[in-house]
């Protein structure tokens, strides 16, 4: 089962890392970055938590993200689908070294994108979020995803 989330954890992220199309199609977003927090409870102190995180998605209305994170001495590897409308919500699985296997929930708010390159249709982005999640620990994360993006013209 853990080789299953690695494989699964690695299509994502290799996907997220691909070249963009020009046309809209699935996935329409595929964007890979760092994720920074802190996590605690379940008996262990506040400690920090350094990660990697990417996913596909239809923009940022459905995603399937994959990331590994540090924390505190345990590494947690996960697979989640988070959606959004107005705020985000996340739900998935996901295995721990030291605590085994856990339900990945979470709420999370995307912070507006820096467009690198390109625009209507197809744009070259930095995007951010930040949000809380329990994973059999408490977390608040920031990510940093950078990545293409279907952008749709509004004119």
């Amino acid at each position: 089962m853990r080789l299953g989330i690695a494989l699964a954890c690695a299509s994502v992220l290799a996907a997220a890392a691909a070249p963009a199309r020009a046309e809209p199609q699935f996935p329409e977003s595929k964007l890979v970055g760092p994720l920074l927090g802190i996590a605690w409870g379940n008996g262990h102190a506040a400690h920090p938590t350094l990660g990697v995180e990417g996913g596909i998605g239809l923009d940022e209305v459905i995603i399937l993200n994959a990331g590994s994170t540090w924390r505190g001495g345990e590494l947690f590897s996960y697979l989640e689908l988070d959606g959004w409308f107005f705020l985000g919500a996340t739900a998935g699985y996901g295995h721990g070294t030291r605590d085994g296997w856990q339900a990945v929930v979470g709420v999370w708010e995307p912070l507006p994108p820096k467009v690198l390159e390109g625009g209507c249709d197809d744009a070259r982005v930095v995007a951010f979020s930040v949000g809380y999640r329990y994973t059999g620990l408490h977390e608040l994360y920031f990510t940093a995803k950078y990545g293409d993006a279907w952008e749709p013209c509004w004119d």
